[in-house]
């Protein structure tokens, strides 16, 4: 998912979105992503959807998950997706 996260925020420069990359390599990078999910309010859905090989695409105000992209997406499917929920 690494490339296409980065194409896919450079599709969104200048976007009123987001992007952070949490990392479960082990448990320093762990344990630094359960501490930035939680100071940007976003612990329960750190804790739900813990893994590798996916987007999460949250509201900024609920927190809540408003859909989850994996690598069965083409970036053009995740864009379309990412844009309809900016036009919400």
């Amino acid at each position: 998912m690494g490339p296409i996260f980065t194409d896919l925020q450079n599709k969104f420069d200048g976007k009123p979105v987001l992007f952070v990359t949490l990392d479960f390599t082990n448990r320093t990078t762990h344990h630094q992503g359960e501490l930035l999910a939680s100071a940007l309010g976003m612990g329960d859905a750190y804790k739900e959807n813990q893994g590798t090989g996916f987007i999460l695409l949250l509201d900024g105000q609920k927190r809540n998950i408003l859909a989850r992209l994996t690598s069965k997406h083409t970036l053009t499917e995740m864009g379309a997706e990412l844009n309809k929920l900016l036009q919400n």
